[in-house]
C-alpha cells in the first residue's frame, strides 16, 4: 500500500483497462475524456508515412490506393470476420506499410522500372503490390478451422469487391499469389515451391519440407525481418509455427545475423527473461549493450502467452518486452540504470488456445501477426511423401510403391482419431495434430532395406508406429477398443490387396535389441518375432542388469515387456524423451531402469533430501550436460513426480524438452568452458569455429545423448495443471499410459511370490495365487462402484 507522491510537473495518463483495480475514490479524482476509436483513426499515420516517402510520384498514387483498398478491407474484416487474436486497426495499417516498404524499399528501383516500362505499367505494378499487402495485412491473421473458414469468406468478398482494373486469377484463393514485377502479373506460389532433398543424417526434428503455405509465410518474414520489424506466428499446437521460424533463422546469413531461442512458461518472470536475453549481450559504449561483433541478434520467443497473469492482469515478461519495443531498452536490475539495447529484433510464436490466450494489445500491435493453419491434406501428402519416398529410394521397388498409400493412410487415421477422441478435463492430452503424423514417419525412417524386402513388414511397421503414437495415449479400455476399430477400417481401406490377417496379427512389436547390428550404436529397428522369444530376451537382459546393479525382483509378463519395448523405442533415438503415466506402484521406474540398461545408457536419478532445492537441481542438470555432451555418454534421467519438490524444476525441464537450452543454468563462464571442451570435436565435424556454432553443437549433442524419462501419476489435479503450465511436458515427449495390470499379469506375479513361500502347501500354490489375483481385481471393481456412488477414489496397484 505504498504511496508515491507526485510533484507538480508530473501527470498520470490512465486508460479504462488500467483502472480495473482502482477504487471509486481514485476514479472520481480523474478527469475523464471520452474518445471514439475513429476520432483520430488510422489516417494521420498513413498521411505521415506517405509524406516521408522520398519519391513524389508515389505519394499521389499511394493516397488513392489507401482510400480504395485499406479502409474497406479493414472494415469488412473487423465487422464480419474473426482473427486468431484481437488485432487493432492501427496494427493492420502498420503491417500494410511494412509489406509495401519491404517490396519497393525507398521506391528508387520501382521508379527506374517505370521509366523503362512506362508510367501505366509502373502504376499497375504498384497497385498489384498494394493489393498483395492489403490481403496479408488485413486478412493474414484470420481464423480458418473446422467450424468456419474466414479466409474463404475474405477471398470471396475481396474478389467481388476489387476486380477492376486488376483481377486476381480465379484458381485457388487470393492468398495463393504474389506479384511478379517482371511479367506484370500475379504468380501462384505453387510454381515457386522448392523440392525436397533427403539427407539420411539429418535429425528428424530438423527436417523441413517447403510447401505453398511455408513459402508464402517465409517470404513475408523475409520482407519484414529485413527491415527489423517484429513478426509473430499464431496457431494451435502442432501447426508447425516453431519449425517454420527455426528454419528461417537457420537459413539467415550467419555473417550478419545470430539468434537466440527462449521458451516462456508460467514461471517465467521479467527478471528471468531479462537475464536470459542479456546473457548473449555485451557492453558497447556507455549505456549501450548489444550482441558481440557487428551482427544483429534475433530473439526467438516461443509460447509468448504462457507467463502467469498476476493479480492485476499483468504478465511481467510481456511488460518487459513492451518496454524494449517502445523504448529500445530496459533498466539494469542491480544499479537501476537505463540500458540502451541496440542491434536486436524479435520474432515470436503464440498458441491462442493455451496460457492467457491473448497478450496485451499494446504489445500485440507492435507485431506483424500471421495465422498458421494446419496444412491441408494435399500439403501433408506433399510433405510426408517427399520424406518417405526419398528414404525408400534404395529399397525393393515394391516397398517404394507403398509410400504413397502409407502417407494417405497416416493422414486418414490422424484425422479419424482427432475427430473421434476429443480432449476433456480428464483426457486433456487427447490433442492430435501434425506432430503425431511426424512421429509416425520418424519411426518409418528407421526401416532398413535388408529387413524390409516386401511391403508386408513395412505396413506392419506403420501399424506399430500408429499404435505407439495414438493408442499409447488412450486411458480407457473403451477408447483402446474404438481405436482398434478405426485402425482396422483404415487398414482395409488402403491395404486391401494385403492379407489382413497377417497384417493385423499379434504381437506386432518392433525393437532395436533383438538383432545385433554392425556396431553398438547402430542397431537395426526390426520386428521382434513371437512374444515368447521377446520375453526370453528381456528376461535375459534383466538377469544381466541384476548381475551389475541392485537386484530388481520383476515378473516380466507380456504387458510389462511391451512397456519396456515402448520405452526403448523412445529413448533409443536422438532427442527421444518419454512420459510414463500410471498410478504409483505400477512399475514405471523399474521398467524405465531396465529399458535404459537395454539401450546401454547410464541411469541417473536425483536423491531428494530435506535441503534439496533449486540450486542442487541446477548442479545435477549441469553434471548431466557434462556427462552427455562433453563425455558423450548416453544417459537417461529418470524423474518421478514425487521428486519434484519445487515446481521451478519443471521450468528447466520444459526448456530442455522444448529447445535443449536452459538459459537459467548456464552462466557465461560455464558456457565458455563447455565451448572449449567441444572445440576439437566440432572442428572434426566440420563446424565453423564461432561461439554460436560451438554452443549449438554442444546443445545438439546433449539432446542426442541425454534422454528424460518422466514418471507421473494421473491421480488428482497436479498432472493436468503441470501439463497446462509447461506444454513441452506433453508436446515434446512420447506418452505411454500404464493401464491396470490384466488378470494374467496378476496371476503371474502371485505365482512368483507364492512359490517357495513357507506355510503354503505345494498343491495349494495355484489356488492361493488365483485367489490373490481375484481379490485384487474384485477390489478394483468395487473401487469403481465406490467412485460412481460416493465420488471418492480408491486406487489399487
Amino acid at each position: 500500500n505504498e504511496r508515491i507522491p507526485l510533484t507538480p510537473p508530473m501527470r498520470l495518463l490512465l486508460e479504462i483497462e488500467n483502472m480495473a483495480q482502482a477504487s471509486p475514490a481514485t476514479v472520481s479524482r480523474g478527469g475523464v475524456i471520452f474518445m471514439n476509436s475513429f476520432d483520430v483513426g488510422w489516417q494521420p499515420y498513413v498521411t505521415s508515412w506517405i509524406q516521408n516517402r522520398e519519391i513524389d510520384s508515389e505519394r499521389t498514387q499511394l493516397t488513392a490506393l489507401f482510400q480504395k483498398y485499406a479502409g474497406r478491407s479493414m472494415e469488412f474484416v473487423l465487422r464480419n470476420l474473426k482473427t486468431v487474436v484481437p488485432i487493432p486497426e492501427i496494427s493492420m495499417v502498420q503491417s500494410l506499410t511494412y509489406i509495401v516498404e519491404g517490396i519497393i524499399g525507398n521506391g528508387e528501383e520501382l521508379l527506374q522500372q517505370m521509366k523503362h516500362m512506362g508510367q501505366e505499367a509502373g502504376n499497375k505494378v504498384l497497385e498489384m503490390i498494394f493489393m498483395y499487402a492489403t490481403i496479408w495485412a488485413t486478412a493474414g491473421a484470420l481464423v480458418a478451422d473446422k467450424q468456419s473458414d474466414h479466409r474463404a469468406s475474405f477471398d470471396k468478398w475481396f474478389r467481388a469487391e476489387f476486380s477492376d482494373p486488376i483481377a486476381i486469377p480465379e484458381e485457388g484463393m487470393v492468398f495463393d499469389y504474389l506479384v511478379d514485377k517482371d511479367k506484370l502479373e500475379f504468380a501462384n506460389w505453387g510454381t515457386r515451391t522448392a523440392s525436397y532433398h533427403h539427407d539420411a543424417d539429418t535429425v528428424f526434428g530438423n527436417i523441413f519440407v517447403a510447401t505453398m503455405e511455408t513459402e508464402r509465410l517465409s517470404y513475408l518474414l523475409d520482407l519484414l525481418m529485413m527491415n527489423r520489424h517484429a513478426c509473430m506466428l499464431i496457431g494451435g499446437a502442432g501447426t508447425g509455427k516453431t519449425t517454420i521460424l527455426k528454419d528461417k533463422l537457420r537459413n539467415m546469413d550467419p555473417e550478419v545475423y545470430s539468434n537466440m531461442g527462449i521458451n516462456l512458461n508460467c514461471f517465467t518472470d521479467s527478471l528471468l527473461l531479462q537475464s536470459g536475453m542479456e546473457s548473449v549481450l555485451e557492453k558497447k559504449t556507455g549505456r549501450t549493450f548489444g550482441p558481440p561483433g557487428s551482427k544483429r541478434l534475433v530473439y526467438f520467443i516461443d509460447d509468448l502467452n504462457m507467463p502467469e497473469v498476476d493479480k492485476y492482469g499483468t504478465q511481467q515478461p510481456i511488460a518487459l518486452l513492451r518496454q524494449l519495443f517502445d523504448y529500445s531498452g530496459w533498466y539494469s536490475r542491480d544499479k537501476l540504470t537505463w540500458r540502451e539495447i541496440a542491434q536486436v529484433q524479435v520474432v515470436s510464436c503464440l498458441n491462442p488456445t493455451a496460457g492467457s490466450f491473448f497478450i496485451d494489445k499494446r504489445l500485440q500491435r507492435s507485431y506483424f501477426s500471421l495465422a498458421v493453419q494446419l496444412p491441408s491434406p494435399e500439403n501433408l501428402e506433399l510433405i510426408f511423401e517427399s520424406i518417405l519416398s526419398n528414404h525408400l529410394a534404395g529399397f525393393n521397388p515394391d516397398v517404394g510403391k507403398a509410400a504413397s498409400k502409407l502417407v494417405k493412410a497416416s493422414i486418414d487415421i490422424q484425422k479419424s482419431v482427432a475427430d473421434t477422441f476429443l480432449a476433456t478435463a480428464v483426457k486433456f492430452h487427447y490433442v492430435f495434430n501434425l506432430r503425431d503424423i511426424g512421429n509416425i514417419f520418424e519411426g518409418l525412417l528407421r526401416a532398413r532395406p535388408e529387413f524390409f524386402t516386401t511391403p508386408l513388414p513395412m505396413i506392419r511397421l506403420w501399424l506399430h508406429e500408429c499404435e505407439r503414437v495414438f493408442a499409447d495415449r488412450m486411458i480407457t479400455e473403451a477408447d483402446l477398443q474404438k481405436y482398434g476399430e478405426i485402425m482396422e477400417s483404415v487398414s482395409k481401406k488402403w491395404f486391401d490387396g494385403e492379407n489382413q490377417e497377417k497384417l493385423l496379427a499379434r504381437p506386432n512389436m518392433f525393437t532395436t535389441f533383438m538383432y545385433p547390428g554392425p556396431g553398438e550404436d547402430d542397431r537395426p529397428y526390426t520386428q521382434s518375432g513371437d512374444s515368447a522369444k521377446l520375453r526370453e530376451t528381456v528376461e535375459q537382459k534383466l538377469t544381466e542388469y541384476n548381475e551389475v546393479n541392485a537386484v530388481m525382483d520383476l515378473v516380466l509378463f507380456d504387458m510389462a515387456v511391451e512397456h519396456v519395448c515402448r520405452t526403448c523405442r523412445t529413448i533409443d533415438r536422438p532427442r527421444g524423451n518419454a512420459l510414463l503415466v500410471g498410478v504409483g506402484g505400477s512399475g514405471k521406474q523399474s521398467l524405465a531402469r531396465l529399458a535404459s540398461f537395454i539401450c546401454q545408457m547410464d541411469v541417473y536419478q536425483i536423491t531428494v533430501t530435506s535441503s534439496y532445492g533449486v540450486n542442487e537441481f541446477k548442479e545435477d542438470l549441469l553434471s548431466l550436460f557434462q556427462r552427455a555432451a562433453v563425455k558423450g555418454q548416453p544417459t537417461s534421467f529418470i524423474l518421478v513426480d514425487s521428486q519434484i519438490v519445487n515446481e521451478r524444476f519443471l521450468v528447466f525441464l520444459n526448456d530442455f524438452l522444448a529447445s535443449g537450452n536452459i538459459p537459467d543454468i548456464f552462466q557465461n563462464d560455464m558456457k565458455d568452458e563447455f565451448r572449449n571442451a567441444m572445440r576439437n570435436e566440432a572442428k572434426q565435424a566440420g563446424v565453423q569455429d564461432t561461439p554460436e556454432n560451438l554452443w549449438d553443437f554442444f546443445i545438439d549433442k546433449a539432446r542426442k545423448n541425454l534422454h528424460l524419462i518422466l514418471c507421473f501419476s494421473p491421480v488428482g489435479e497436479q498432472f493436468r495443471v503441470r501439463a497446462r503450465q509447461f506444454p513441452a511436458l506433453v508436446n515434446a515427449t512420447v506418452f505411454d499410459y500404464f493401464h491396470p495390470w490384466p488378470q494374467d499379469a496378476l496371476l503371474a506375479v502371485a505365482q512368483w511370490f507364492v512359490h517357495g513361500t513357507q506355510g503354503i502347501n505345494q498343491e495349494n500354490y495355484e489356488s492361493v495365487a488365483a485367489h490373490m489375483a481375484y481379490i485384487h481385481t474384485s477390489v478394483g471393481a468395487a473401487s469403481e462402484d465406490f467412485q460412481a456412488s460416493e465420488r471418492r477414489y480408491n486406487y489399487t496397484t
